[in-house]
């Protein structure tokens, strides 16, 4: 199951995607007179801007948030000094666990920075795929609605439409 879902997610996120931005897609078709294959491709554009600066911007603020608190804190300037105290008490056994514990964190950081950088371009190629089919999905919607619709039995597509309108 859970690798049907790692091919079926960038078609979820299209279908997320494709449902936001709905509104905004007939909005243009009926302000505007846009082609429903036109609305769908501004309203994605104007929907990825919005969502990368938005990511961006909160990337920023957390950089800026981890940076001011590193800096010059007079909080972090006494326990450095607690520190240097007790490492002057026990120096060689503090610095034997000192260099295996930096040692340890230095792999967990690698390791984490490789598993990253390895997985950017599956992100990338989920991302893509993600948007290019929510334009699909955006521009076909009466289609595949009709599609999906057309599947079900005469009576459950009462039942369907009896939800749909509730």
């Amino acid at each position: 199951l859970t690798r049907l879902l790692i091919f079926f997610a960038p078609f979820l996120a299209a279908l997320f995607i494709a449902f936001l931005i709905e509104k905004p897609v007939r909005f243009l078709q009926k302000k505007f007179r846009f082609t429903r294959g036109a609305a769908s491709a501004v309203s994605l554009l104007i929907f990825v801007l919005l969502a990368g600066s938005l990511i961006g911007f909160l990337f920023y603020r957390l950089f800026m948030e981890v940076w001011d608190l590193t800096k010059d804190n007079a909080d972090y300037q006494y326990i450095l000094l607690r520190i240097r105290d007790l490492l002057e008490v026990n120096f060689e056994s503090v610095i034997t666990r000192m260099g295996n514990t930096v040692s340890t964190w230095i792999n967990m950081l690698l390791d984490t920075m490789v598993a990253i950088l390895t997985s950017l371009p599956q992100v990338m190629l989920y991302t893509i795929i993600s948007l290019v089919s929510a334009f699909f999905i955006s521009r076909d919607r009466d289609r595949i609605s009709r599609f999906v619709f057309g599947q079900f039995s005469p009576g459950w597509r009462e039942k369907v439409k009896s939800v749909k309108s509730d």
